[in-house]
C-alpha cells in the first residue's frame, strides 16, 4: 500500500568513480566516471517514490548552476519540492526571502541566483557535492561529502514546515542536517521517525540529537556496524578506522582472516565479540529506538528490536556499485511501514537493497518491479 512520506536531508550532485583493475593507492588509476543526483534523503525519497510512494522532500539545494536542474529532476520524478530553497550566496547559505525557493519547474521563484553565481564559480554559495572512488569490485573505498548547504535546515526552518513534517503517515532524516534539527524532529515529530546515520562522522550527531532532546527516543535507526559502534563513542569507531579498511565489522565482528592457524582465529573472533558486545551495549544506552537496522554489507542486517537481536542474510547479488544500498534498504523498510513485521520490513530493505547494488547507479529504476512484490 502506497504511504505518504516526509523525507529530510541532503540532495547532492554524485560523482562516482571506480577504478578497471585493482586500486593503486597514491596513483592515477584508469577507470570510469559517472555524474547523476545523489544525497542520502534525495535517493531515499527517489526509492519511496519509484515503490509508488507519495514524497515529499524537504531540503535545501546547493548554490550554483546544478541547484534548479537538480530540483527539476525531482519534481519531474515525482518528488515533491515546494517547500525546498536553493542555498545563496549570502553567508554562505540561503534562508527564506532571500535564496528562493525550488517550485515544481525547479526554477528559483525569489531573487537568490541559481545561474551560475553560486558555488560552481567559487562564489561562496554552499555546496552539494559527493565524489566516491570505488575499487573495481564496485566497493567504496573513500569518499568526501561536502554538504555545507544542509547547514541551513534549522529548528526553525523546519518549524516554518510542520505541516508537511506531521501530515505524511512516516518522516525520515538523514545525518547530514545540523544536531539541533535532529533534537527537533525527536521532540516534535508526531509521526514514526527513521534516522539515517549516513556515516561514521555524522553518526555522533544523533547521540548528540538524542541527549538534546526532551523526548530522547524515536521509531527507527538505520546504521552501519561501524555507524553503530561510533553512536556508543568507541575511540575506534570515532576514528573511522577498520582493521582492512573495509566497511567495518560484520555485526560487531571482525573476520581474522589473517590469522594462519584455526585456533589462532578462533581466539581472535571470540576477543572481538567480547569487545564488541561492550560497544553494542554503549550504543543501546545512547540511542533509545524502538527499532534499529544495521547493516553489514554481503553479510546481510541484524535487527535489534523488542528485546531481541535478529540476523536476516542478505540476498545474493551481482554487485557493481554498493553507495546507494543503504539508501535503498532504508527505503524499503519505510515504504513496509511502521506497523510491519520485523520480517516483513527487513526482507523490503534487503530486496530494495538487492536491486541498488546491481545498478551502476545509486538508484536503480529496477527497484518499481517490486511494487507489487512488496506489497
Amino acid at each position: 500500500m502506497a504511504k505518504k512520506v516526509c523525507v529530510i536531508g541532503g540532495a547532492n550532485i554524485d560523482i562516482n568513480a571506480t577504478s578497471s583493475a585493482v586500486f593503486r593507492h597514491g596513483d592515477s588509476n584508469p577507470g570510469k566516471v559517472r555524474v547523476s543526483w545523489g544525497g542520502v534523503g534525495r535517493n531515499i525519497a527517489h526509492n519511496l517514490a519509484l515503490l509508488g510512494d507519495e514524497v515529499e522532500l524537504l531540503t535545501i539545494f546547493g548554490g550554483g548552476i546544478f541547484a534548479p536542474v537538480i530540483a527539476k529532476a525531482c519534481s519531474d520524478l515525482g518528488i515533491g519540492t515546494a517547500r525546498c530553497e536553493i542555498a545563496g550566496a549570502v553567508d554562505g547559505i540561503g534562508v527564506a526571502g532571500r535564496s528562493g525557493a525550488a517550485d515544481g519547474d525547479g526554477a528559483p521563484d525569489g531573487d537568490g541566483a541559481a545561474d551560475g553565481s553560486g558555488a560552481a564559480d567559487g562564489s561562496g554559495a554552499a555546496n552539494a557535492f559527493f565524489v566516491a572512488v570505488n575499487n573495481c569490485n564496485g566497493e567504496l573505498i573513500g569518499g568526501v561529502a561536502d554538504m555545507k548547504a544542509t547547514d541551513g535546515i534549522t529548528p526553525e526552518w523546519l518549524a516554518a514546515r510542520a505541516e508537511a513534517i506531521n501530515g505524511p503517515d512516516a518522516v525520515v532524516v538523514d545525518a547530514n542536517v545540523p544536531v539541533e534539527a535532529i533534537a527537533w524532529l525527536i521532540d516534535n515529530c508526531k509521526k514514526p521517525l527513521y534516522i539515517d546515520a549516513v556515516s561514521v562522522a555524522k553518526a555522533g550527531k544523533i547521540r548528540q540529537a538524542v541527549a538534546a532532546s526532551r523526548r530522547k527516543s524515536f521509531f527507527a535507526l538505520k546504521c552501519n556496524a561501524l555507524e553503530y559502534e561510533a553512536l556508543a563513542g568507541t575511540a575506534e569507531a570515532e576514528r573511522g578506522g577498520a582493521k582492512d579498511g573495509t566497511a567495518g565489522k560484520a555485526f560487531g565482528v571482525e573476520t581474522a582472516k589473517d590469522a594462519i592457524e584455526a585456533e589462532k582465529a578462533k581466539d581472535a573472533i571470540e576477543a572481538e565479540k567480547a569487545k564488541d558486545a561492550i560497544g553494542a551495549e554503549k550504543a543501546k544506552d545512547a540511542i533509545e529506538a524502538e527499532r534499529i537496522y544495521v547493516t553489514a554489507g554481503a553479510k546481510g542486517l541484524r535487527v535489534i528490536a523488542e528485546g531481541q537481536e535478529r540476523d536476516f542474510p542478505a540476498i545474493p547479488a551481482n554487485v557493481r556499485n554498493v553507495t546507494g544500498g543503504g539508501d535503498a534498504l532504508l527505503a524499503g523498510i519505510v515504504h513496509a511501514g511502521p506497523e510491519a513485521s520485523i520480517e516483513k520490513s527487513a526482507r523490503a530493505g534487503l530486496l530494495c537493497a538487492k536491486c541498488a547494488v546491481e545498478s551502476e547507479d545509486a538508484v536503480s529504476s529496477e527497484i518499481a518491479q517490486l511494487r507489487d512484490v512488496l506489497d
